[in-house]
């Protein structure tokens, strides 16, 4: 599985500066077509303060049934107040593997390309089998610098948004500062809503 991820390195380190053409800033944007494969479709969001000039951390988020707009709900308004770029996947979901690691290749080398990424500030999200998908992202790639996982919502219907706020505003924070041992060439860090208690 690690020659599936191999894509990650490349083509988040050889991405140029590009600019954001006409999409929306500060809003969802439920579909976005990968330009090298049709096929590939995402949702995106753009902070309102979104511009070409400097490079933006950015969290690719997969859902177990490839709802792109849910996985990027769920950490909007954080994204928005700390300036993320947010990127899910609407073709990853539960399944084979193939169908998920083709996904995550497409939507991150088609953000990559069209967005100024900062290579040290690249997350991975996900809920149920969209975190495992996050998990295996990470797990398999060096350039990972945290992973946001939960349970399925079912579990955490009361709670899981307000954690997964609350988890990224943490790692904001943390991704922001200078904290030894953060970014990790061995590990990613993880944020793990699976204590979430109802």
């Amino acid at each position: 599985m690690r020659k599936h991820v191999s894509w990650l390195v490349a083509a988040t380190l050889a991405g140029a500066l590009a600019s954001g053409g006409s999409l929306p800033l500060g809003q969802i944007i439920d579909d976005v077509q990968c330009a090298a494969d049709a096929s590939q479709h995402y949702s995106l969001y753009l902070p309102s303060n979104f511009t070409p000039t400097r490079r933006w951390p950015v969290i690719l988020a997969y859902d177990a049934a490839g709802r792109g707009r849910r996985a990027v709900e769920r950490y909007k308004d954080a994204a928005e107040k700390y300036g993320y770029i947010l990127a899910g996947s609407n073709n990853s979901r539960n399944g084979p593997w193939e169908i998920s690691l083709n996904a995550a290749k497409a939507m991150t080398g088609d953000v990559d390309k069209r967005f100024p990424v900062d290579p040290k500030r690249i997350y991975t999200a996900g809920m149920s089998g969209g975190a495992r998908v996050a998990m295996k992202l990470a797990m398999d790639s060096n350039i990972i610098a945290g992973v946001f996982a939960a349970p399925t919502t079912s579990t955490t219907r009361k709670c899981a948004r307000s954690t997964a706020i609350s988890r990224a505003r943490t790692a904001w924070k943390y991704s922001t500062a200078a904290t030894p041992g953060f970014r990790s060439n061995s590990r990613p860090t993880v944020w793990s809503g699976w204590n979430c208690k109802r």
